[in-house]
């Protein structure tokens, strides 16, 4: 070995070494190192928009502005971008940013009335996943490269109902549908190309926003859409519908939603409304725990983002200091007034599915099932 080529192993021998001394194995080491900031949607009672945080809640930043709500972001794997969807006024598009929101272009141009949301990275970064809305159907799957060229359409989108897809790193799709059979909701997967869809959540859990494992082998999944039933909770299940296992268990009548796991896999992060009266009186909170649902622990945000949703945890190096942003105007109110103006908002109805005035179509024949 040359004194040039032991100079360069310097980093990797401290790195094995402070392993050791915790008592941590080289590969345990490295995963550690991949969790980095989290991505999620503020609301106020006048717009959505898109933050980042430490997972201790420091180091706040708000990454977009302006009057167009934003919401719905999702981490490139390199953790240097971000894409998020955008109301357009008529609707909304997609749009991918560096990660502290500058260079900000869109990717997408639906059609006035038409919408595209809920955008997902596949793990290679090359692609982006996203839900494109026509006012007469409940969606469709297509992908677009991250410099806006080379559309795909991976699903129909013809009333046939296919909705926020999330792909594997073996190249397995997840999604959701409406009315299939005699399931109001629930997650299905299938490859990317195409062929059988496989159901993997039980019917009686009405299954929404999948995301899966960093090694393919689960997929997490939320029991609530829209309030329909109430305690809705984090799930896991195994890739092909095997192994189902409630991860969270929160006391009646709140709610967790929305959850994804870190890079490493070994953490989640998720919202709820738990201590709290309920989402749409007194606000809603961002969470982590471990894989297997214990040790949780919530972020602390400042009370001007009454309604933080939709958490992605992403590799983007940690930040020092303190958090930026407005100074706090809104207040989270016991009696639900400040909520309740939130969700009078044009923004809020958009973004948040409990605040929508009018749900898509397939949504109003929801069914209350037991709960699991």
């Amino acid at each position: 070995m040359t004194v040039s080529n032991a100079h360069r192993l310097l980093p990797l021998i401290a790195l094995l070494a402070l392993a050791a001394a915790f008592g941590l194995s080289a590969g345990t080491a490295a995963a550690q190192t991949t969790d980095g900031r989290i991505v999620f949607q503020g609301c106020d009672v006048t717009t959505c928009q898109i933050y980042t945080v430490n997972p201790d809640g420091t180091a706040l930043r708000q990454v977009t502005h302006g009057a167009a709500a934003r919401f719905q972001p999702d981490w490139s794997p390199n953790g240097r971008h971000i894409v998020f969807a955008q109301d357009s006024g008529s609707g909304s598009a997609i749009w991918i940013a560096r990660a502290d929101g500058s260079h900000a272009r869109q990717l997408t141009y639906p059609l006035p009335g038409f919408s595209d949301q809920w955008p997902h990275f596949t793990p290679d970064g090359r692609r982006v996943l996203f839900t494109d809305f026509t006012p007469d159907t409940d969606g469709g799957i297509s992908s677009i490269r991250p410099d806006g060229t080379h559309l795909r359409v991976i699903t129909p989108n013809s009333g046939e109902s296919y909705n926020d897809a999330v792909l594997s790193p073996n190249g397995r799709l997840a999604f959701m549908r409406w009315h299939v059979g005699n399931a109001t909701m629930r997650i299905y997967t299938r490859a990317l190309d195409g062929g059988r869809e496989r159901p993997v959540t039980p019917i009686p859990l009405l299954g929404w926003w999948p995301d899966w494992a960093p090694n393919g082998r689960r997929l997490l999944f939320s029991s609530n859409l829209f309030s329909q039933r109430p305690n809705g909770a984090i799930y896991s299940v195994g890739s092909w519908g095997n192994s189902v296992r409630k991860l969270t268990h929160p006391a009646f009548p709140n709610e967790d939603w929305s959850a994804t796991y870190a890079p490493s896999g070994a953490r989640i992060v998720f919202t709820s409304d738990r201590g709290r009266q309920d989402r749409f009186f007194s606000g809603a909170d961002i969470y982590t725990m471990r894989s297997d649902g214990s040790h949780i622990q919530r972020i602390p945000l400042p009370s001007f983002i009454l309604y933080p949703d939709a958490p992605q945890w992403g590799a983007a190096p940690l930040k020092r200091g303190s958090t930026t942003g407005r100074s706090s105007l809104w207040q989270r109110h016991p009696s639900g007034g400040s909520t309740m103006a939130l969700c009078a908002s044009p923004a809020a109805q958009l973004a948040i599915p409990g605040c929508r005035l009018s749900p898509p179509r397939s949504l109003q024949a929801l069914a209350v099932s037991p709960v699991m």
